[in-house]
């Protein structure tokens, strides 16, 4: 439902440094051009040695052989990375085992992922996990599906006192173990987008901006009980909330709204949604215009006012939750532009 800008500096500062504890923990170093020794050696280069001449072993001579692509394609890239180093392997899907040899790969992508994440590092002076690392760094306070949810990080290790989001496979490891460590195929998420999403495959992910975002929509039951959009001051018998947009309309069973709930969870917020438009009906746009020159004169930005007014971030929708809900509804009903 929101995005992550994967063009500003600050995620490119952190993917650089996350290859490069990438790197550290595969033993990636110079000497592994031409290795004389097993110290030379990298993980996947020695696991590609002890299994020559295997599917299994020619998967680790391709991911290491082409770990920076892996590590960092985009994410419209993601699907085709794993499909690229089928064909080069040889893989047969009706070759028993070759699909022996693939869960094996699987496996031990998997470890590798598991691995890594729990991998100390010191940050700032203190030890710290790579996904906590992760986690911090990036510095969403919101779940990137469902915008509903906090994600922020503790690490208050002296009190005890730890959390951090879940760390989302967009393209599920389980079918696409080769992107396990793609650095855009790991989706800092809350705790309910994970158990809803599980190994399905969605529509959306985060990083990729190809896609105009879902709108939210506010609809009202006229006395025919038929849902009709709402304007300011308009009657209705109940409401209902729609994340929508084109693509969704057009792809209902597959696009993220369906298989992460999104309707049924926004539609527990009606009360959040009438506390809302009871806000809208009495800030009318005249009237927040006003209130909000009132607030300049206190040397209030425009933002600030708007985080008093509605509680909600309409200008970062990645810092509270319901931030996008109230920014769409209040374009619907007229007080703020588009």
């Amino acid at each position: 439902m929101i995005g992550i800008n994967k063009d500003s500096q600050k995620t490119k500062m952190i993917l650089t440094k996350f290859y490069s504890h990438i790197e550290n923990f595969l033993s990636i170093h110079d000497g592994n051009q031409n290795p004389k020794n097993d110290n030379d050696r990298s993980k996947p280069q020695k696991l590609a040695r002890k299994n020559k001449g295997t599917l299994y072993g020619d998967m680790f001579n391709y991911f290491q052989n082409h770990l920076k692509e892996i590590i960092t394609a985009a994410p419209l890239d993601l699907k085709s990375k794993q499909e690229n180093m089928l064909t080069a392997v040889g893989y047969n899907n009706h070759d028993d085992n070759h699909k022996v040899q693939f869960r094996r790969f699987k496996t031990t992508m998997t470890n590798y992922y598991s691995s890594f994440f729990q991998e100390k590092i010191i940050e700032n002076g203190s030890h710290i996990s790579i996904g906590r690392w992760l986690s911090s760094s990036l510095g969403l306070s919101v779940c990137p599906f469902c915008n509903h949810n906090y994600t922020i990080t503790i690490n208050d290790y002296k009190g005890g006192i730890k959390a951090k989001p879940d760390f989302d496979h967009f393209f599920p490891k389980s079918e696409y173990p080769l992107v396990a460590l793609s650095f855009y195929n790991l989706i800092p998420i809350c705790n309910t987008c994970n158990k809803l999403k599980g190994n399905k495959e969605i529509s959306h992910n985060p990083y990729d901006d190809s896609h105009p975002r879902p709108t939210f929509r506010l609809y009202g039951k006229n006395d025919k009980m038929e849902l009709q959009l709402l304007g300011l001051g308009d009657n209705y018998n109940d409401i209902e909330i729609s994340p929508e947009s084109e693509y969704t309309k057009a792809n209902l069973e597959s696009c993220n709204i369906t298989k992460l709930g999104l309707k049924q969870i926004y539609n527990h917020q009606k009360d959040y949604v009438q506390e809302l438009m009871d806000k809208a009906q009495q800030y009318n746009k005249s009237s927040y215009e006003g209130l909000v020159n009132s607030f300049n004169g206190l040397g209030k930005t425009e933002a600030e006012i708007d985080r008093i007014i509605w509680s909600a971030y309409l200008d970062d929708h990645s810092k509270r939750p319901l931030s996008k809900l109230t920014h769409d509804l209040l374009i619907q009903l007229g007080i703020k532009n588009g």
